[in-house]
């Protein structure tokens, strides 16, 4: 093997790991946000899920419309 075979060789792994390092980082940066907004839409399920249920346990104790449709609009917007 002659010496430019070899400096081109290396050339070429140094930029094919170059590249596979740049996606390796890329493609952990965005599950490291996707996980963040998973834990964002997790608790606001959670949140939601608990003025909807206590909202519907008050309108068994207390008859009042406008705390039927408070609860219905709560249970509207969950997400499932």
């Amino acid at each position: 093997m002659t010496d430019v075979y070899r400096n081109k060789l290396k050339t070429q792994i140094r930029e094919a790991y170059g590249r596979e390092t740049y996606t390796y980082t890329t493609h952990l940066k965005n599950m490291n946000i996707l996980v963040e907004r998973q834990k964002h839409f997790k608790t606001a399920q959670i949140i939601l899920s608990a003025l909807s249920s206590g909202g519907i346990f008050s309108t068994i104790f207390y008859n009042h419309l406008n705390l039927k449709l408070i609860s219905t609009g709560i249970s509207t917007l969950e997400p499932v």
